[in-house]
Formats: C-alpha cells, structure tokens, sequence
C-alpha cells in the first residue's frame, strides 16, 4: 500500500506545519488549528496541566464570544443547543467557555473532538450571520479595452 501510506503521509507532514503552537508557561500551550469558522477565524484552543494526570482543553470563552460580536443573545435556550451539539465530545460549557477534561495519553484524540465541536456550534450559529463581501460581476472587475488584451484592470 505505499501509495495509501504516500498520501496519508504527505497529509500529516502538511496538516502538521499548518498547525501553530504558542507555549504559554510550562503548564499552558495555545494550540491553534488549520480549521476555520465560516467568519475565517482558525479554531483556537488551550491545553493546561492541571494535574500531574489531568489536562484542560478550553476555547478560553473565543466560540461563544465570536457569537456574542456577531450579535447573538446567549440565552439559556441557545446555551442549552450548545451544550447538545457539544456533548458527543463530552466538551462541557463552564462560564461561556468550551472545556473538555482528559488525561495526557488522551490529548491527541481529545483535541481533535474538541475541535470538531467548537468549529460545529460556531458554524451552526454563524453560518447565517457573517457577512462576506459580495461577489464581483465579470464585468464590474475587468472591461475590454483593447481585442488584444482583452482583460485590462480598471
């Protein structure tokens, strides 16, 4: 199978440089993904030692603070959705913030969940609300000023 191994290799090697790591302090890294939210905004996320045997995965308040700029209430009924959409990954809401607990051996599958769960309750909330810039007519970009060169630059 080297061409099944060749691609899956080339994705990690890839998926590896796209990823970007901040340490904090010894016990804080801000690891932040190649995942974006419809609004553009990487899928960013701490992991803190708490203990010896445990770690803390947390948004630090960035998933329901991004809704809060776009104009969102969160009310206890859209916390509540929140919480359904996130519960598969086990990532609870605590103060506004998305945190899932794990041990150290667990951290690469935990990461990957949490990740899936915050960019999925900020989809599912931005996806209609984030305004993007509306898209250039043919020709409102480019006009024919000469047959030679047919595209010219306004």
């Amino acid at each position: 199978m080297p061409f099944l191994d060749d691609v899956l290799k080339n994705y990690f090697v890839t998926h590896k440089e796209l990823i970007a790591t901040e340490q904090v302090d010894d016990n804080n890294i801000i690891v932040s993904f190649p995942l974006h939210f419809v609004g553009n905004h990487r899928v960013e996320v701490s992991v803190t030692k708490s203990t010896k045997d445990l770690l803390i995965i947390s948004d630090i308040g960035r998933t329901i603070s991004e809704l809060k700029d776009y104009g969102y209430s969160v009310s206890q009924s859209l916390l509540s959705r929140m919480v359904q959409i996130a519960k598969p990954a086990n990532v609870r809401i605590v103060n506004d913030t998305l945190v899932l607990d794990c041990r150290p051996e667990e951290v690469g599958a935990s990461l990957h969940a949490f990740a899936e769960a915050a960019k999925t309750i900020g989809d599912a909330y931005l996806a209609f609300h984030v305004k993007t810039p509306p898209e250039k007519k043919l020709g409102d970009t480019y006009h024919v000023s000469n047959p030679e060169n047919s595209f010219d630059e306004h």
